[in-house]
């Protein structure tokens, strides 16, 4: 599954009643082609809403998406021959071209209110991308404690 936000009401009603729209003459810009999005995580669909705007209601939607067994790496401005991503070998968001492939399940609403801890910085791009899941190969618990660590097989 993965998640699609808008801040606008209209849009989110369009996308309860039609889905995820693909199309080429609805789609005028993109990062990794154009195309729908969807992020892969809640926290990345929410990082692209207005960050100027606080109080302001958000529609985040739970969707069901097959990518397909060959994603391709996206292009500002160019439309994919099929499902693009940021990074295909560990994507955080796609670009569809295929609205049948997306489904909109659920559909959640809500107000965000800005702690004024934290700004908004812009990310610099495809380079920032950094996988955060990492095998870590590490001794068992009571290993660490006693500062052993038992060799492995690779």
């Amino acid at each position: 599954f993965c998640w699609h936000l808008t801040s606008d009401a209209d849009a989110a009603a369009s996308i309860e009643a039609e889905g995820i729209r693909c199309d080429s003459d609805r789609c005028a810009c993109g990062r990794y082609g154009l195309g729908g999005y969807v992020a892969t995580c809640a926290t990345k669909a929410h990082a692209y809403a207005d960050a100027e705007s606080e109080d302001l209601q958000r529609h985040l939607f739970l969707v069901l998406a097959l990518p397909g067994e060959r994603v391709v790496h996206g292009e500002r401005g160019i439309r994919p021959t099929r499902t693009a991503a940021d990074l295909p070998s560990y994507p955080t968001e796609f670009c569809f071209v295929d609205g049948a492939r997306l489904h909109c399940a659920c559909r959640f609403d809500y107000i965000w209110q800005s702690t004024g801890r934290r700004c908004k910085a812009a990310s610099g791009g495809v380079g920032d991308v950094r996988a955060w899941r990492r095998r870590q190969r590490s001794a068992p618990p009571e290993r660490r404690a006693s500062g052993r660590t038992a060799a492995r097989a690779p």
